[in-house]
């Protein structure tokens, strides 16, 4: 719908947690009303301009709610000093896959991973995976599979596993789309986690499946120090 002009063109900017798309109209009772964004989710939504421009509203309904309630601390994760760092970790991946204007979009919503329904509720995603212990952080199974419970009409309509644990730096980092996974013996892990299973070099491991070693050869054949050692103690006794 045009802008009259004389009300102020507020498309393009951004009050709080959304950004105002459009001009629609207004109400019987004279309220300017715009289509807008929230910047969490992606939903657009009308509101009146009075509800973002001067309380800075927090994004769109579904959005404010959950924030709304976290302040509340129904489930107790948002007592003290503020969220808790499993509450952030839950919100953090709900907003990777909605949100197509983060830095990290093309990753999460880019290549089509979602959240399931049952997890987009924080006390049910708590429910499923309890509280972040110290030290680990939100993690899928399958890098490329979604953030789902297995378990949600969602998940089950469309054969979505359980995908999500709480895990270390070092299995967040073996876990990466750039790591070169390796199956033997029925068991597919990176190079690094072969390399500390099996107690070869990572670099060994890398030059030989470089070189174009079949994994049962590269695992099973012994570094050439070894083999030394076990030459010599034969000789010698």
């Amino acid at each position: 719908m045009p802008n009259p002009e004389h009300i102020e063109d507020l498309s393009g900017q951004r009050f709080g947690g959304v950004v105002v798309l459009e001009y629609v109209g207004q109400t019987k009772t004279r309220n300017k009303m715009w289509k807008v964004k929230c910047v969490l989710c992606g939903s657009k939504f009308e509101s009146n301009a009075s509800n973002f421009k001067y309380r800075k509203r927090a994004g769109c309904p579904d959005c404010s709610k959950h924030i709304r309630n976290a302040k509340i601390s129904r489930h107790g994760m948002c007592k003290g000093s503020g969220p808790s760092r499993t509450w952030r970790s839950w919100f953090g991946a709900k907003q990777r896959t909605a949100n197509k204007n983060l830095p990290c979009a093309r990753d999460y919503v880019g290549r089509g991973i979602k959240m399931c329904e049952r997890f987009k509720v924080f006390e049910l995603f708590l429910q499923d995976l309890g509280p972040c212990p110290p030290g680990l952080t939100l993690d899928r199974h399958n890098n490329n599979g979604h953030y789902s419970c297995g378990k949600c009409r969602e998940c089950i309509e469309n054969a979505w596993p359980s995908n999500c644990r709480w895990a270390t730096r070092k299995e967040q980092s073996n876990n990466t789309r750039g790591n070169h996974m390796i199956e033997y013996n029925g068991k597919t892990q990176s190079m690094m986690m072969w390399s500390e299973e099996l107690g070869l070099k990572y670099r060994t491991i890398r030059s030989r499946l470089a070189g174009g070693w079949t994994p049962e050869r590269t695992f099973t054949t012994p570094p050439r120090h070894q083999e030394n050692s076990s030459s010599y103690s034969s000789s010698g006794a």
